[in-house]
């Protein structure tokens, strides 16, 4: 059984040892080695039938499986960034594969090429249209912000419709959480005069614009250099920052919704 995190670990492998007692064996990169290897060497002899863990729970030296269960299948975190670079979920699909065994791939939230697998019958599609304990699914509206920009002329990175909800929540005085993906106040600067991008030097991609601290941040490997106020090739003034990041939002949410005081708590 895989889990993305270390920290799932305990309940289920309490439940698992609920259920078949000493059998159960534990594997991720938080046990110490001695640890490690006292579970796979349990694995290994046949005395634990049951393992769970992390990405590298999927290499336990099991010889007859029956069942490989995947957790949370959509999870990131079951990909290696580095050498050996793997995907923990794939490489249990072919483990499967090739032990004629069973495998169930779970998630609410099921990863794109599970779910076309198992719209075109690749996979088994089973469904679980209900929650537990027969709670209701939270209401959701999805804005087309092409639309947004068509009604406002403009790109806005908070469509009115969102505000309005955000002023009716506060108004309620209720708290409210707004996501968004993209650190800073902008995604990137360009040079308006001669199209030049500010990169970072050691990866090759856009650096991304914090205001508070008038820095430009290299969010892969950490480098950052200060905000210029003229472009490095052409020393044109004409730098425009591009895209919206969580500064930003904070921002425009701040001069958007009215309060006595600021309460909006910025990242």
């Amino acid at each position: 059984m895989l889990v993305p995190e270390i920290a799932l670990t305990p309940v289920f492998s309490r439940q698992l040892r609920a259920a078949f007692g000493s059998e159960v064996a534990i594997l991720h990169s938080g046990l110490s080695q001695g640890e490690r290897f006292d579970e796979w060497r349990r694995i290994r002899t046949g005395d634990a039938r049951v393992a769970i863990g992390t990405r590298s729970a999927v290499f336990a030296p099991l010889e007859n499986i029956g069942l490989i269960i995947v957790d949370e299948e959509h999870d990131p975190a079951y990909r290696q960034w580095e050498s050996p670079f793997y995907n923990a979920r794939d490489v249990a699909v072919m483990r499967a594969n090739f032990a004629g065994a069973a495998i169930v791939l779970g998630s609410a939230t099921p990863a794109m090429e599970s779910f076309y697998n198992a719209r075109h019958g690749k996979y088994t599609l089973l469904s679980m249209p209900e929650r537990i304990g027969g709670r209701p699914l939270a209401s959701a509206e999805l804005i087309d912000m092409r639309d947004v920009f068509k009604r406002e002329g403009k790109d806005v990175g908070l469509s009115q419709e969102l505000l309005d909800a955000i002023s009716q929540a506060a108004q309620r005085g209720e708290q409210m959480i707004v996501l968004m993906n993209r650190r800073g106040f902008s995604q990137f600067v360009l040079c308006r005069s001669c199209g030049e991008m500010l990169k970072c030097k050691n990866c090759d991609i856009t650096l991304t614009f914090h205001r508070r601290e008038a820095r430009l941040t290299c969010h892969y490997c950490g480098y950052g250099e200060p905000a210029p106020r003229i472009c490095p090739k052409c020393e044109s003034e004409f730098l425009y920052f591009v895209g919206e990041g969580t500064e930003n939002i904070a921002d425009q949410l701040t001069k958007k919704i009215p309060g006595p005081e600021d309460r909006t708590h910025r990242p």
